[in-house]
């Protein structure tokens, strides 16, 4: 990490293509504005039927298969949670996380605003499975920083 740090370029700036979640998801991934991947305007609600669209191209896939990195997404996709929308399909290797935003579920016996039936609990995934629901907040940015330095040392190792 100190080597990286050392040797890598430091940017003091960031600026969002766009002001919602998804949409400033999908133009970071492609590095095209959200309305040329069909993500403007708006969020992907928990029971969207879509996401975003299976023939785009993303930074994860570019640097897969021109680059041989390995990939892994860690926490929020919220650009589709049906099977055909989630980051596997878009060059992740690995993806363990969340589908769309917290709210977007029922967690911790509290039931979210979108949940009209009180059956909609927030998911965690391991790749395209379903590992817990609902998941445990309480322990989620702890599984989260777990499953990042897997991932870190998993890729060292294996080269």
């Amino acid at each position: 990490i100190d080597r990286i740090a050392r040797e890598g370029l430091k940017l003091n700036n960031w600026n969002s293509a766009e002001a919602l979640c998804s949409a400033s998801r999908s133009a970071l991934l492609t590095g095209k504005h959200a309305v040329r991947t069909g993500t403007y305007p708006g969020v992907y609600a928990n029971n969207a039927v879509n996401g975003l669209p299976a023939n785009t191209s993303t930074l994860a896939h570019m640097l897969q298969t021109r680059y041989d990195y390995a990939t892994s997404i860690i926490g929020k996709w919220h650009l589709g949670q049906r099977p055909t929308y989630l980051p596997t399909n878009f060059g992740f290797e690995e993806y363990y996380g969340i589908p769309y935003h917290m709210s977007g579920g029922s967690v911790d016996n509290h039931v979210c605003g979108y949940d009209v039936t009180g059956t909609a609990w927030l998911p965690l995934y391991n790749g395209t499975t379903i590992v817990e629901q609902p998941v445990d907040v309480g322990r989620l940015a702890e599984r989260y920083a777990r499953a990042a330095s897997d991932f870190v040392g998993r890729s060292l190792r294996d080269g």
